[in-house]
């Protein structure tokens, strides 16, 4: 979404831990991948079908792992 010509950011770097720090990514862009509206994403992620991390502001952000699992199981 864009405001006054600014693209926000989907995503954001959170370190889990040396060596291998991962990409979480807002819910919204798991919904648009599934196809699915976004209170459903975080009705999954209350209900443990996702992997996700809250924030402290109250937003989930979901590792890039989980993104790539459901395009993994699309496509395969």
């Amino acid at each position: 979404m864009t405001q006054k010509g600014i693209r926000r950011r989907s995503w954001v770097q959170i370190p889990p831990g040396p060596p291998n720090p991962e990409l979480f990514y807002e819910y919204r862009l798991y919904s648009e991948i599934l196809g699915v509206d976004r209170h459903t994403v975080v009705k999954w992620i209350k209900e443990g079908r996702i992997k996700a991390i809250k924030l402290p502001s109250g937003r989930y952000r979901i590792p890039e792992s989980e993104v790539k699992k459901i395009i993994e199981g699309r496509s395969g």
